[in-house]
């Protein structure tokens, strides 16, 4: 799904190293070995996966194609369903996780996830009250485009489901009876790579000094739990790769 993978990699990892310092990252608490926010109560691959409560994932009809909306609200409409997809992996992680210190960090980073699509959605509620869902094809066209900042491909065949929900990469990661791990980590990866691009979006265009702050909070979160993510793979890649829990 990526161009250049490895080099993009390499650069967001480099920009963690200098964000480290700046707070609240999403994993900060399990990486300091800090008991998880929550522990989901059963496992979420036993219901059905759901996409963002509350959002129109149908296709917009032809009446809603002609609506353009206001850059900030379709952010942070795309952002909200982005997140909350993230969000529902890592319930699956703290769950399913082979090694112990991903199904520990797990709960606190969906807790952490789901905390950013409550103050967005809070935001929404203040700035658009009442306005209607932004056409599925807009918000996903935006994501293509943060996704092309990053070099990354487009992802706007949305199938049976949004690009931006999760449904089915938490159908990949369910089926899953061995390498979980490191396919979870590659899946966020790839998502977070569409916040990143989103964020650097915002930073440029957002209507609201407060989005630009937030977008900035982001990207050092992500920047930090990419971090994360590229040490437990070198971690996981020097035990030969083994399933086995640490």
């Amino acid at each position: 799904m990526m161009n250049n993978r490895v080099e993009r990699v390499a650069c967001v990892v480099l920009l963690a190293l200098s964000m480290m310092l700046i707070g609240g990252a999403g994993m900060s608490s399990a990486r300091q070995g800090t008991p998880a926010a929550s522990t989901p109560v059963s496992d979420p691959c036993s219901g059905p996966m759901m996409g963002t409560p509350g959002a129109d994932q149908s296709e917009p009809s032809t009446g809603e194609l002609e609506i353009i909306a206001p850059f900030d609200l379709a952010y942070l409409d795309a952002m909200i369903t982005h997140v909350e997809g993230s969000a529902s992996l890592a319930e699956v992680a703290a769950i399913r996780a082979e090694h112990d210190i991903l199904r520990a960090a797990a709960p606190a980073l969906a807790d952490s996830l789901q905390d950013e699509a409550d103050l967005l959605r809070s935001l929404r509620d203040q700035w658009y009250p009442g306005a209607p869902q932004v056409p599925l094809l807009q918000t996903v066209a935006l994501l293509d485009e943060a996704l092309a900042g990053m070099g990354a491909d487009a992802d706007s065949g949305m199938g049976v489901s949004s690009p931006l929900g999760a449904e089915e990469d938490a159908r990949v990661l369910c089926a899953m009876a061995i390498f979980f791990d490191q396919t979870f980590l590659d899946l966020m990866t790839q998502r977070y790579y569409g916040d990143i691009g989103l964020a650097e979006l915002a930073l440029g265009r957002a209507e609201h000094p407060e989005l630009r702050v937030i977008a900035r909070d982001i990207l050092a979160r992500r920047q930090a739990d990419l971090l994360q993510f590229a040490t437990w793979s070198a971690e996981w890649e020097a035990k030969s790769g083994t399933p086995e829990a640490s």
